[in-house]
């Protein structure tokens, strides 16, 4: 059985993809949650030529995702910054809708952390607090 590899936190799985410790195909857990590196390629998005970094999550049903950004360039979109977003069950399932997020510039990759990083702190709010919102 291969070796899982735990992380405290997204970012040092990042970093270890990065330094090649964690290798395609590779299971891992964060916070509880198993996952698999499945491993990233380069791909032309809008245009611009992106790294993306492609997951399973895995939960009652498995989630894919991919990611990839430029990060910031310096403007507007004709600066080449660009960030993809997409996530979706692997399984045919009702309750999970596919999402696919992309944008255009460094304003807009903005838009997208603070969007997220509201959702997140909703959510944590939400589980803190042990109810739910109307």
């Amino acid at each position: 059985m291969d070796d899982i590899y735990k992380f405290d936190n997204l970012e040092d799985a990042f970093v270890a993809i990065d330094n090649n410790e964690l290798t395609e195909d590779a299971p891992f857990n964060v916070n509880n949650t198993s996952c698999y590196y499945i491993g990233k390629r380069e791909k032309l998005l809008d245009g611009i030529s992106m790294l993306v970094y492609k997951f399973t999550l895995i939960y009652a049903f498995q989630a894919e995702v991919e990611i990839a950004t430029t990060g910031k360039r310096g403007g507007d979109a004709g600066h080449g910054g660009r960030t993809y977003i997409s996530i979706k069950s692997s399984e045919e399932t009702d309750a999970f809708s596919p999402v696919k997020i992309s944008v255009e510039g460094d304003m807009e990759l903005s838009a997208i952390v603070d969007s997220m990083s509201l959702f997140l702190a909703l959510l944590g709010h939400v589980e803190s607090n042990k109810k739910t919102l109307p």
